[in-house]
């Protein structure tokens, strides 16, 4: 029963890798990802602002190797329905309520 638990994880690993990069070879293959997730009458200082905000400024090269080896200085998100980041949305918690509260 263990041997199949470890087959099958290892299974599901290797496809969430194969999904991943599959996914990111075909957003930079198509083109610039910045440009297509923008809607078609947005302007170039729109594009810009939009890169800017969802960092990918960085060159692709650079991209995986961040998020790889720097896990802990990741940001919560951004929303961009609201044009603010996902904990400035999120209220602090009240007084007295949490785990073991």
């Amino acid at each position: 029963m263990t041997h199949y638990l470890f087959r099958r994880l290892w299974q599901s690993l290797l496809v969430l890798f194969g999904v991943s990069l599959i996914v990111f070879i075909l957003l930079h293959l198509s083109g610039d990802p910045a440009i297509l997730m923008m809607p078609p009458d947005a302007t170039k200082e729109d594009i810009e602002n939009f890169r800017k905000l969802m960092a990918s400024t960085i060159p692709s090269s650079s991209a995986g190797r961040r998020g790889a080896f720097q896990p802990t200085r990741s940001t919560a998100g951004f929303s961009a329905g609201s044009c603010a980041g996902i904990s400035e949305l999120i209220p602090p918690p009240a007084a007295g309520a949490g785990i073991g509260a």
